[in-house]
């Protein structure tokens, strides 16, 4: 059984960013109750980065996530979100491919509603295939969800903790605990977790500064990781694929309104590792890479 802090894939990240402003902030809502409509996409990419024993990797990550919220009087919204995604990877000097590309699909049902004038709960649990092009998809399939407490101790600090399982490839179940926080340091200065900025799952924080009301400019860390199906014609057939990293960026956002958001980064991702296991979950080998450099970008519209 393995834990972490925090995990957020695009989906679940929007989850947690979408209900700490939905109790701190109804106004953004407009008139209630209402159907909200919602999309949002990222697109990062990883140059080439050497591989530990010779070889190079590089990585362009996407997803996509599209979602209709129903949202009540008091504030109580279910909502029903589809993603989809994939990463496309490239490897070079003469090595073999490890794997090729990848390609994600999920799909969430959330229930967050308050509880009392402080305290907001978020139950939200999600099916997901992630597999090589051309693997089973009958044997990529993991599920689990998430349940978590946020209490608003003021109106400028929202803070609580979740705990979250979801079933593996190889058969273990990964059960986590996390903590959500939305700090409103000064008027300007706010430190946050919720909506990272990768394409795949990890715990990710971040301190931004506004620098007009729309616009603000930051730092930001996160801790990816994501697995995968193989194919049957590759090193590992029927296997599975893991890529680990930590990427820090430089990040620049612009909110012109309550339902938009624009986000560029750029920066370094550190301790890259790439795992390749077979198919029972046996290691065949684990490579790190060197720190490379990442950049891209997201949009999120609510409607």
């Amino acid at each position: 059984m393995k834990t972490a802090l925090m995990i957020s894939g695009l989906a679940t990240a929007g989850l947690l960013a979408h209900a700490i402003p939905a109790h701190a902030q109804p106004e953004g809502f407009g008139e209630l109750p209402r159907w909200s409509p919602g999309i949002a996409a990222i697109v990062g990419h990883q140059t080439p980065a050497d591989i530990d024993g010779g070889g190079t990797v590089a990585v362009t990550r996407y997803a996509a996530d599209v979602r209709l919220a129903r949202i009540g009087r008091d504030f109580t919204t279910v909502s029903l979100g589809f993603s989809f995604g994939g990463a496309d990877y490239a490897f070079g000097g003469g090595v073999p491919a490890v794997w090729e590309d990848i390609e994600t699909r999920s799909v969430s049902l959330s229930l967050v509603t308050r509880i009392g004038d402080r305290a907001t709960l978020i139950v939200a649990p999600s099916y997901r295939t992630s597999k090589e092009r051309g693997a089973d998809i009958g044997a990529a399939d993991t599920y689990g969800g998430i349940a978590a407490l946020f209490w608003r101790l003021s109106d400028s600090f929202t803070i609580g903790p979740g705990l979250g399982a979801f079933s593996k490839l190889d058969g273990d179940t990964q059960i986590f605990p996390f903590l959500a926080i939305d700090w409103d340091i000064t008027e300007k200065l706010n430190l946050s977790t919720g909506q990272g900025i990768g394409a795949t799952q990890g715990p990710g924080l971040s301190l931004s500064y506004a620098l007009t009301d729309a616009l603000r400019l930051g730092v930001a860390g996160r801790i990816e990781s994501a697995e995968f199906r193989l194919d049957d014609d590759g090193l590992a057939p029927g296997g599975i694929g893991q890529h680990d990293s930590f990427p820090i960026v430089a990040t620049l956002g612009w909110d012109p309104n309550p339902g938009t958001s624009v986000s560029a980064f750029a920066g370094m991702e550190y301790g890259g590792e790439l795992t390749l296991l077979n198919a029972q979950g046996g290691l065949i080998s684990r490579n790190d890479y060197d720190p490379a450099p990442v950049f891209g970008g997201q949009v999120s519209l609510r409607f």
